[in-house]
């Protein structure tokens, strides 16, 4: 047997303020009012194990993405908790996965920011110059094939590759992988084409 839940429109400003209900919000274009109005959770029994939490809504009033399926179920289940009155070893389930949802949306947060900070333009001179010199040749160069190019010793030269990384001599700059390289190496094939 399952209970069926409908989430009551007090609780939106609360889910609303709430980390996940931001989350889903911003990861799904969905207002919640429209949630709380069109979906149902379907609360299975406690003594029957391996029976799970079933979202329900009408495919006519809201259309939901499957993808965002599990997320809209996260949702009303923090609903749920907070409406839930009475001691039950569900609240308990249902908290600690809350809480796993929670760390795991940081670290989506945590993620994306290192991906968007590695986008942003790091001027580093040396290697610039060499892929601008590089580009500028006949030679029809590809980032793989710069990245294979370049001196593998300081000696005389301002940035070298050891192993995995790219050095500079001069400045004091971080090392950069390949994937940082080939973001300069896009950088420079776009100036060189302003010109």
């Amino acid at each position: 047997m399952t209970i069926l839940f409908k989430a009551e429109r007090n609780l939106i400003r609360i889910v609303q303020n709430h980390s996940i209900g931001k989350a889903v919000c911003e990861s799904t274009n969905l207002d919640l009012g429209k949630i709380f109005e069109h979906c149902s959770l379907e609360i299975p029994d406690e003594a029957q194990p391996g029976v799970g939490w079933l979202v329900t809504w009408s495919p006519n009033e809201l259309d939901i993405d499957p993808a965002h399926l599990h997320i809209v179920q996260v949702l009303l289940k923090l609903a749920w908790l907070y409406s839930e009155k009475s001691d039950s070893p569900l609240k308990t389930v249902v908290s600690q996965e809350l809480t796993m949802f929670q760390a795991g949306m940081k670290l989506e947060a945590s993620r994306r920011q290192r991906i968007e900070a590695a986008k942003k333009e790091r001027p580093w001179p040396a290697v610039d110059q060499w892929i601008s010199k590089k580009l500028k040749s006949k030679t029809k160069w590809t980032s793989k094939m710069l990245w294979d190019a370049l001196p593998t010793s300081h000696d005389g030269d301002s940035i070298y590759l050891d192993g995995e990384k790219l050095h500079c001599s001069l400045g004091s700059y971080n090392s950069i992988g390949y994937r940082a390289f080939c973001e300069h190496v896009r950088r420079q094939r776009e100036k060189n084409k302003c010109r």
